[in-house]
């Protein structure tokens, strides 16, 4: 059986112990569903490995200055629409969006704000 837990695919083989949905990463997958939704991804008919949780997770957290681990990024991602496909043995997801590596690649040229867990806790957005 495969559950998706706070970091992301889960199941039998998994080296980690399963990580619970706690209050404060409920407050994350708000704060990504808003930069979610403020996006202007193109979906596809199919998911593709490209838009990954893992690499996506990160511009959010650039853009934003909000931590959100794997699995609540991939949660609010589903929550938003999107279809999400685990990558073979990963606990990554790809959705359903045109992602190129232009977009990444502009995303890493901005300097990264600070990550403050208080930003994390209150769910803001800067």
């Amino acid at each position: 059986m495969i559950q998706i837990d706070a970091f992301g695919y889960f199941d039998s083989r998994s080296q980690r112990p399963f990580e619970q949905f706690t209050p404060e990463y409920v407050t994350g997958i708000a704060a990504a569903r808003r930069w979610i939704s403020r996006q202007t991804f193109v979906r596809t008919p199919y998911c593709r490995r490209s838009a990954n949780s893992y690499k996506l997770k990160h511009v959010m957290e650039r853009d934003c200055g909000v931590y959100v681990p794997n699995g609540v990024f991939i949660l609010a991602m589903v929550e938003e629409g999107f279809r999400a496909k685990r990558l073979p043995d990963s606990k990554n997801a790809a959705f359903n969006i045109e992602i190129t590596w232009e977009y990444y690649r502009a995303s890493h040229l901005s300097r990264a704000p600070q990550i403050s867990s208080l930003t994390y806790l209150k769910g803001e957005l800067h």
